[in-house]
């Protein structure tokens, strides 16, 4: 123990990658720029592994195409002796291939990788503003890893090529927001990608949350690309009301009150759905239990709705898939619909059975925007078709990838108005990309692959970003409503 802990304070000091609140002699090291708890450590499979790279897929591979396009144009970027460059980071919650049930998936996370890598190309050809170097900073699969990472990235702003902003940044999670004021106090502003929590934004007014938890008060910098549940539910509500006139819905809702996303999910739809909602409690389960508890939760709420025709679920999609099998294994499911908000994105439609149909809201459906009028069309057709030169297809059906593009495309325009389009220069300081960020608005808005979008200068939300219905059912994923 004594040998390892001299290896890793030597490590430490040579490549200056180090994690404020751990113990240096208490960590282990499992690649460049990257570490681990040794409490959660195993030494076979470094996938555990947390921290900051521009080169590490952090033992999950699904990663490993958008970290060679990244690697590439980070070569390229501070490799340019007639362009300066910034660092702008891509806070994640990369899961383990093993891991069961996680926040985000695995392709949620490689599709939010790709996005990041497509924006980033995108950016230093147009040769205005500086070049951007990413770096990908996995904060774990949980988050758990979030106030380690947040310390490194808040040092990077005095590296060589400072970091400048932070995109991505997980899920609607405690740990998100926790990580959110933490980069606030230091002047970075962030632009998350798909975070629809109520209120996780520059109010810092997340629906639900203990004041002791959240800390209270504005988040400055905090930006965001992806709608929220409150537009969700109010866009499903619009549409059923027309398909599905006269329709009653039972509640379901995952009582974990530190899943923002959830929690906030399951009121928007009640308060949308409002004269709809059947009488009586909601049906609740715990999404934070282990895997076993969870399917024998499932198994209950599958009986307590068996046979009721329609449910609002708040609940993570991760989770969805099992709780449609016991429906299934009921023989209760024909005519049910389910209704839900963006996390659905990445259900597939073979996890559908047969005779149900999942409804829910999506943050970017990449046929929905295909199919749109110009602009928006011909923007979505143009980056299709650079993803596809380095991406499969099917990494675009969860809109994460579009998402990213977006929040990236946000950063990098906000970078280079700061600089006034100058290749070379001072670089920008974080505050004046902040308050770049701030000046978006519909004469200097952003050509997104998911819409054209600006950020509200108060409350940071996104305005006229389209928010798209799409139906799951008989083996298939169509959408069925735009705005």
């Amino acid at each position: 123990m004594a040998a390892a802990a001299v290896v890793v304070l030597v490590l430490a000091a040579g490549i200056g990658w180090y994690a404020r609140g751990w113990a240096l002699a208490a960590r282990v090291h499992c690649g460049s720029g990257w570490w681990v708890d040794p409490d959660q450590v195993d030494h076979e499979h470094v996938e555990r592994c947390i921290g900051i790279s521009d080169s590490s897929t952090f033992g999950n591979e699904r990663l490993r195409d958008a970290v060679d396009l990244i690697g590439e144009q980070n070569a390229l970027a501070t490799g340019d002796p007639d362009r300066s460059a910034v660092t702008v980071a891509v806070l994640i919650p990369v899961p383990r291939p093993d891991q069961e049930f996680s926040p985000a998936s695995q392709d949620q996370v490689a599709a939010l990788a790709e996005g990041a890598a497509k924006a980033q190309e995108h950016l230093n050809a147009a040769r205005s503003g500086p070049a951007l170097r990413v770096v990908l900073a996995n904060e774990g699969s949980g988050e758990q890893g979030w106030q380690a990472v947040t310390g490194q990235l808040v040092r990077m702003k005095d590296d060589r090529h400072p970091l400048v902003a932070v995109t991505g940044l997980g899920v609607s999670v405690v740990e998100t927001l926790q990580g959110a004021r933490a980069l606030d106090r230091a002047d970075l502003p962030m632009v998350g990608a798909v975070l629809t929590a109520n209120g996780l934004d520059a109010t810092g007014q997340v629906e639900g949350v203990d004041s002791t938890v959240s800390g209270g008060g504005r988040i400055e910098g905090l930006f965001r690309a992806s709608p929220s549940n409150g537009a969700e539910a109010q866009k499903l509500d619009e549409y059923l009301d027309a398909a599905q006139p006269g329709g009653e819905y039972a509640l379901v809702r995952d009582a974990n009150r530190a899943d923002f996303y959830t929690y906030g999910l399951a009121n928007s739809l009640r308060d949308a759905f409002t004269g709809k909602v059947q009488q009586g409690p909601p049906v609740v389960f715990g999404g934070d239990s282990d895997p076993g508890s969870i399917r024998n939760q499932l198994n209950l709420v599958a009986r307590q709705v068996c046979g009721r025709g329609g449910l609002l679920y708040g609940g993570r999609a991760s989770l969805l898939p099992d709780f449609l099998d016991r429906v299934s294994e009921l023989e209760c499911g024909s005519g049910l619909t389910v209704v839900t908000g963006s996390d659905a994105a990445g259900l597939r439609p073979a996890e559908v059975p047969e005779g149900v149909k999942v409804v829910y809201a999506a943050l970017a459906d990449p046929d929905a925007l295909r199919a749109s009028p110009d602009p928006l069309g011909q923007n979505y057709r143009e980056f299709e078709g650079s993803f596809l030169r380095d991406f499969p297809k099917a990494d675009l059906a969860n809109g994460w990838a579009i998402m990213e593009y977006d929040a990236m495309l946000a950063a990098g325009t906000a970078i280079t108005n700061a600089t006034g389009g100058k290749l070379t220069g001072a670089p920008p300081s974080s505050r004046s990309v902040l308050n770049s960020l701030r000046q978006l608005g519909p004469d200097n808005e952003v050509t997104g692959a998911g819409g054209l979008f600006w950020f509200d200068a108060e409350t940071g939300e996104p305005r006229n970003h389209p928010v798209h219905v799409v139906e799951v059912s008989e083996g298939q994923r169509r959408p069925v409503s735009a705005n």
